[in-house]
C-alpha cells in the first residue's frame, strides 16, 4: 500500500505504524472469536534495520514452505469484484469438467478444491449450463471487471509475490469480502488465453477490452508451472539466469529486492549471493552480474536488453550510479 498513509496497531504492547492497505487486510483476516497466527513481513521484520532484513530474507524459503496457507491480498473490493470472481468461476468450470485429469495434475491443481469452490457458488442446474462456457461467452461488463481485477491491482506486479506463490503449499485470493482458492484461478487460466485476442467476431469484443490485462493473464500459468515443478518429488535445477527472467516489469520499493526477492527460487547449488541490505544497489547489481558469469561460464546475460522507453525506466537515478557499463539495469530489463 501507499507507505505515506499509515495507521497504528499494537504489537507486543508497542505501537507499530502500518499502511492503510495492510490495516484493511488485517481487519478482513481477523477471526471473530479465536486467535489467528499470521506472518506478515511488513510487521514481523524491522524494515529500518538492514541487518535484520538481510537475515530474515534468507529465511523466506523456510517461512513460505512451512506455512499452512499463503494469503493473496488484492485489496478492498470494488464495484467490479463480484462480477470478476463470478466470471472466473464460470470459465474455470469448463477445464475442470472437460480437461484430462493427468493434464490438470501436471499443473499441480487441486481439482477438488477448485470444483468445491465453484459448486459453492452455482447450483447444480447452473453448473450444467456453464459446463462449456469459454471466454467468448462472457459479457462486455464481465470483461471489464476482469481487466480491473488483473490489470489495476498492484499485487500482480510486485516482485515478492513470485516466491510467495511458488513456495506456498496452498494459496487463497482475497479481495475485500470475496475469497477464492488459487486453484480456481489456475483452472480459469487453463482456457486458451490467446482466444481473448484473436476472436474478432466475439459478440463481446473481448480482444479490445482484455488486451491491457493480457500480460498479467499469460504470466499466471507460467507461475503455476514453476510452482508445480517446485513441489514435485524431483525438483528441477533452476539457475540464477532462468530465475532473473521473472523480474521483468516487476515492481518493488527497494531495487535490491529485484535480486533478493527471487533468490529463494534458485535451486542451483552454485549460486553464491547472500542478501545484504548494507550494500548499495549498484554493488548488488554488479555482484549479480559476476555470479551470472561464474555460474554459467559465458556472457549470455549480456543479451539482456534494457528498455529505452522513459515510462519503462522508473529508476533513472541508477544510470547516474558508478555502475559498470556491462552490468544490466535490472529495473528495466527485457528478455
Amino acid at each position: 500500500g501507499d507507505s505515506s498513509l499509515r495507521v497504528p496497531i499494537i504489537v507486543d504492547g508497542k505501537k507499530v505504524l502500518i499502511t492503510t492497505n495492510l490495516y484493511a487486510c488485517l481487519k478482513r483476516l481477523r477471526h471473530p472469536s479465536e486467535s489467528r497466527i499470521l506472518w506478515i513481513d511488513a510487521v514481523c521484520i524491522d524494515q529500518s534495520n538492514p541487518a535484520e532484513r538481510s537475515a530474515q530474507v534468507q529465511l523466506m524459503t523456510q517461512i513460505y514452505q512451512q506455512s499452512t496457507r499463503v494469503v493473496v491480498w488484492l485489496g478492498e473490493e470494488d464495484d467490479y469484484t463480484n462480477k470478476a470472481f463470478t466470471a472466473i468461476r464460470k470459465i474455470a468450470l469448463h477445464p475442470i469438467l472437460n480437461a484430462d485429469k493427468d493434464e490438470i495434475k501436471d499443473l499441480g491443481i487441486d481439482y477438488n478444491a477448485a470444483y468445491e469452490d465453484i459448486h459453492s457458488t452455482f447450483s447444480d442446474e447452473s453448473i450444467l449450463q456453464l459446463a462449456n462456457w469459454k471466454f467468448s461467452d462472457l459479457s462486455a461488463e464481465e470483461a471489464i471487471a476482469l481487466e480491473n481485477t488483473f490489470k489495476l491491482r498492484a499485487w500482480w506486479t510486485r516482485v515478492w509475490v513470485i516466491q510467495e506463490l511458488v513456495l506456498a503449499r496452498a494459496a487463497t485470493l482475497i479481495c475485500g469480502s470475496f475469497t477464492m482458492p488459487w486453484d480456481t484461478l489456475i483452472s480459469f487460466m487453463c482456457q486458451d488465453v490467446s482466444d481473448i485476442l484473436i476472436e474478432e467476431d466475439s459478440k463481446t469484443s473481448l480482444n479490445d477490452k482484455m488486451e491491457p490485462a493480457f500480460r498479467t493473464f499469460t504470466a499466471i500459468p507460467s507461475l503455476q508451472f514453476l510452482r508445480a515443478g517446485r513441489h514435485s518429488p524431483n525438483v528441477a535445477e533452476q539457475g540464477l539466469d532462468e530465475t532473473m527472467g521473472w523480474i521483468e516489469e516487476r515492481q518493488c520499493t527497494d531495487l535490491r529486492d529485484l535480486v533478493y526477492g527471487i533468490l529463494s527460487l534458485v535451486t542451483f547449488s552454485g549460486t553464491r549471493i547472500v542478501p545484504d541490505y548494507q550494500k548499495p544497489t549498484s554493488v548488488v547489481f554488479t555482484e549479480t552480474a559476476r555470479v551470472l558469469i561464474e555460474e554459467h561460464g559465458n556472457l549470455d546475460f549480456l543479451c539482456i536488453r534494457n528498455s529505452d522507453e522513459p515510462t519503462k525506466r522508473p529508476y533513472k537515478w541508477l544510470n547516474k550510479c558508478q555502475i559498470p557499463s556491462w552490468v544490466p539495469d535490472y529495473s528495466a530489463i527485457r528478455y
